[in-house]
């Protein structure tokens, strides 16, 4: 009778040295991974702000070039409008105006896009050009040569549908710009009616001159962000930003209202606005001489 003999075979198995190394290896790939997240989120955060800002940025500008004409929703996204009495931004606004629908303190497009396109220069009917320091002193009272400063605080319109609403704790966590425009016409010449001396050539180029200058200009809007409150008022920016420039042809409007600002009282408020359908013909046209009257 046989007696059935059974081999019993050797099973290998996992040390713990082994296992050790394996959770060694896992730990450092998932410290890996969790280090490259926060960058990937980095820069999907980057390429989000950059593209809002590049949708916004090109709607202003043409916002701003089409004199306000067929962009009725500007205004529902500025928040604060901030006047400065001179290019010092630094020092703080000297006015502020609150652009809130629900308590009817409300600048529509038309009258935002009026302040930004003032021009940093006038142009005299002797063709000399000084700064345009109108709305300094009729807003802010403050008869310096300087130019009025106007900035807006206002939130991105191509963001997510809660950043649209009124809910002020909403828009907190919505993306914001400081926005900044600058309209600088195309040339600024030397030539004055005291170098003509009847000099057929020098007038007709004179001539040439002032025509292009008052129906050429540049435009430049700069988009800052983030934002922060600053310790003198206002807002100061991060170092984000993006500018958009054109040039823009055709004549240069502008209207007077007598508008009731917040703080400042019932002042004039000059707005100014391209119009590319008309050209300014020389010596007709509004010289800073009969707008500083």
């Amino acid at each position: 009778m046989r007696f059935l003999q059974h081999r019993t075979r050797k099973q290998s198995a996992f040390t713990m040295v082994e296992i050790a190394l394996c959770l060694a290896i896992v730990g450092f790939a998932l410290v890996v991974i969790m280090g490259v997240l926060p960058l990937g989120g980095q820069a999907q955060k980057k390429n989000r702000e950059n593209t809002l800002s590049l949708i916004d940025g090109n709607y202003l500008l043409e916002a701003i070039t089409h004199g306000a004409r067929g962009y009725d929703d500007l205004g529902l996204y500025v928040d604060e409008i901030l006047l400065y009495s001179d290019s010092n931004t630094s020092a703080g606004p000297q006015a502020v105006i609150q652009n809130n629908v629900s308590d009817g303190t409300y600048w529509g497009t038309r009258e935002i896009v009026g302040l930004l396109t003032a021009p940093r220069f006038l142009l005299t009917s002797s063709n000399v050009w000084v700064p345009n320091y109108l709305n300094n002193n009729r807003i802010l009272g403050n008869s310096l040569y300087t130019n009025m400063t106007c900035r807006l605080k206002m939130r991105s319109m191509s963001g997510s549908s809660s950043d649209k609403g009124n809910n002020e704790a909403n828009r907190d966590f919505g993306m914001a710009y400081l926005v900044d425009v600058d309209v600088l016409p195309l040339q600024t010449n030397v030539l004055n009616m005291s170098q003509l001396d009847k000099d057929e050539a020098l007038l007709e180029k004179m001539k040439v001159d002032r025509s292009l200058s008052q129906n050429v200009y540049q435009v430049s809007v700069t988009l800052s962000w983030p934002l922060r409150r600053s310790e003198k008022g206002g807002y100061s920016a991060g170092a984000n930003s993006q500018v958009f420039r054109t040039l823009v042809s055709g004549s240069m409007t502008h209207s007077v209202l007598h508008a009731d600002l917040p703080g400042l009282g019932a002042r004039d408020v000059v707005f100014w606005y391209f119009n590319g359908n008309e050209f300014s013909v020389t010596n007709n046209t509004a010289f800073y001489d009969d707008l500083a009257k």
